[in-house]
């Protein structure tokens, strides 16, 4: 098994391109090689949210144990509203996310024992409401947030963890740790 840190920002989005408001509901992934097709089953790895109402607007860390492999973004669910009455969801799946059976958006991998952090994950709201990679920046911020990972879990070796962002060019921009 190898874990995975990732941090998740649920909260609400206000005036998120024409929309009122929009939140991030849920987000996928299909380990590597694809063994089924496009309306087959549930992804390998989904993380959503635990609650629609009570959200709190931060970055919330999350470490998951998973079996080694490459992990390709499958699934991305979010709920927009233009009023309080008019609420529903938009969603990408996989033949939008995958071409050909390969990831198109975006994968990460994780080796056996290893523990890598992958980016931090939430909506950006230029013209549409759109999941985005963030990650975070320079060495001694690293550092930091790898301490908030431990207080959060404390049973958690953090000593040798890889920084390997989620690899996108659609949803998040590329950069290296120095």
């Amino acid at each position: 098994m190898g874990t995975v840190l990732l941090d998740v920002n649920w909260g609400r989005r206000w005036n998120c391109g024409k929309y009122e408001n929009a939140q991030l509901i849920s987000f996928a992934f299909d380990r590597m090689p694809l063994t089924r097709n496009s309306s087959d089953g549930n992804a390998d790895l989904v993380i959503g949210t635990t609650s629609r109402i009570a959200v709190v607007p931060k970055f919330l860390n999350l470490a998951l144990l998973i079996p080694p492999g490459e992990y390709a973004l499958s699934n991305i669910k979010i709920k927009v509203a233009t009023s309080v009455s008019s609420v529903y969801f938009i969603e990408a799946n996989r033949s939008r996310l995958l071409r050909e059976g390969k990831p198109y958006a975006g994968s990460f991998k994780v080796e056996a024992g290893e523990t890598v952090y992958i980016g931090n994950f939430g909506l950006d709201c230029f013209q549409e409401p759109i999941l985005w990679r963030y990650y975070t920046e320079g060495r001694d911020n690293f550092q930091k947030h790898l301490a908030q990972f431990k207080s959060s879990y404390p049973f958690l070796d953090l000593s040798s963890v890889q920084y390997r962002l989620f690899e996108t060019s659609l949803i998040g921009r590329s950069y290296k740790l120095k």
